[in-house]
């Protein structure tokens, strides 16, 4: 869901950073989670998005990121910048915008060419008609990520959406006969902790639920600690004596790749299939990057902020959202088991 620039207070939100000369590859990674999380340059080392409670936390994580590297970061919240109006930041996020459409579009203009021959044949075998396919789902994957950064509405996005619609159309009418190999994603594991130290515990987690910590909420209840009772702080406060999840700094928040949904799955070893899926859409809201492709991850994090916006209430919104999570497990445990 593209994000829009608040009506009230802020515009923009900064993030200021340095990191260290060595080594290159840290710099290279924050110089990556700039770009998965939409922000653009507009002097040396200053980014920006426009200012939302998600752009927020985006960057409180990746500041957490920096330092943890040895960087400085700096995080400013303004309702303009010093020599450069809106609209100048507004066609700088069109120009990177427009330059990622320009580039799904040349690729997928390549491909094109690539699958002319095989236009004139009646039939293509399996293997090249599921090449073409998984080529172009990654471009309609970078295509979905790059609309979901766009927030301004960049001027070529409607080029690439054309370019892709046609693409998918001529793969369409490839003839082939058989089927295809479906694909397992698997989690891997990590350092395992026994649920029984975890009963009957206070979990706590910030303000102002989302996805990862909606989600992790349930999986906590639901699967590893049925007692678990919950409360909400501010970004800044201390945890003590308490569990905290997705907290910047806490054990069971991101880990590498992983949000926390992730983290928690692997640190106490739950292997249920049906969990792995959810996973993956919880990932690829959270985390914005496409990796696992779910199909269900926009429509899923809309409901999630329409909610959010309509209860404005974090303890209401823990409980409708353990709703729609046990609805989310029920589906899919009765899609496994029509398929055996």
């Amino acid at each position: 869901m593209n994000k829009s620039v608040s009506g009230k207070g802020y515009k923009w939100i900064l993030l200021v950073h340095q990191m260290p000369p060595k080594p290159t590859s840290s710099r290279v990674k924050v110089w990556r989670r700039l770009q998965n999380i939409g922000a653009v340059p507009i002097k040396n080392s200053v980014y920006v998005l426009p200012f939302t409670k998600e752009a927020s936390e985006d960057f409180q994580w990746l500041r957490q990121e920096i330092i943890a590297q040895k960087g400085d970061a700096t995080i400013f919240k303004v309702d303009s910048t010093e020599g450069m109006s809106d609209q100048d930041i507004i066609s700088q996020f069109h120009r990177v915008r427009d330059k990622a459409y320009d580039e799904i579009v040349s690729k997928t203009l390549q491909l094109k060419e690539n699958i002319q021959g095989s236009i004139n044949k009646r039939r293509v075998s399996i293997a090249q008609k599921e090449k073409y396919e998984a080529e172009l789902k990654k471009l309609k994957r970078h295509l979905n990520e790059v609309i979901s950064l766009d927030f301004f509405q960049a001027p070529n996005k409607q080029k690439a959406e054309n370019t892709i619609t046609n693409c998918n159309k001529i793969i369409e009418s490839l003839k082939v006969s058989g089927k295809r190999a479906q694909s397992v994603e698997k989690i891997r594991s990590i350092r395992i902790h026994n649920k029984n130290e975890f009963q009957n515990k206070r979990w706590v987690t910030r303000k102002g639920l989302h996805i990862d910590r909606i989600s992790s909420s349930w999986l906590i209840k639901r699967f590893i600690d049925k007692g678990a009772s919950f409360s909400f702080v501010g970004e800044d406060d201390v945890v003590k004596n308490d569990v905290g999840f997705d907290i910047y700094n806490t054990e069971f928040s991101h880990h590498g790749e992983d949000c926390t949904f992730e983290t928690l799955l692997k640190s106490f070893n739950i292997k249920d299939p049906v969990l792995v899926e959810i996973a993956q859409i919880v990932h690829d809201i959270d985390l914005k990057d496409g990796k696992f492709g779910r199909k269900e991850a926009e429509g899923i994090n809309q409901i999630i902020i329409g909610l959010g916006q309509k209860l404005n209430n974090d303890k209401k919104l823990l409980e409708r959202g353990i709703e729609i999570f046990d609805s989310l497990y029920q589906y899919y445990s009765s899609k496994k088991r029509k398929k055996r």
